[in-house]
């Protein structure tokens, strides 16, 4: 059953491939929950990165922070490769 919003004209597709890139560069979170009954992966779960956006309490953002990694990779500059 495809739902369709007659007041946007983004496919389902678009918006899975949108939240794919924004999963991609670390903006959102995807988790997946798998439900009783349900075949597959399970359904996804998104939710904002704690380090790049946050609305509410910053004890809860700081908690939330804990259980999600930076999205930055430490890397070694200035150096010639080996």
């Amino acid at each position: 059953m495809a739902y369709n919003d007659p007041q946007s004209s983004a496919s389902p597709g678009d918006v899975s491939r949108m939240m794919g890139t924004l999963k991609r560069i670390g903006v959102i979170v995807r988790e997946r929950v798998r439900l009783d009954g349900m075949r597959g992966r399970g359904i996804a779960r998104y939710r904002i990165n704690p380090h790049i956006a946050w609305h509410g309490g910053l004890e809860t953002r700081a908690t939330q922070a804990k259980q999600i990694p930076l999205p930055l990779t430490v890397i070694d500059g200035g150096k010639e490769p080996q």
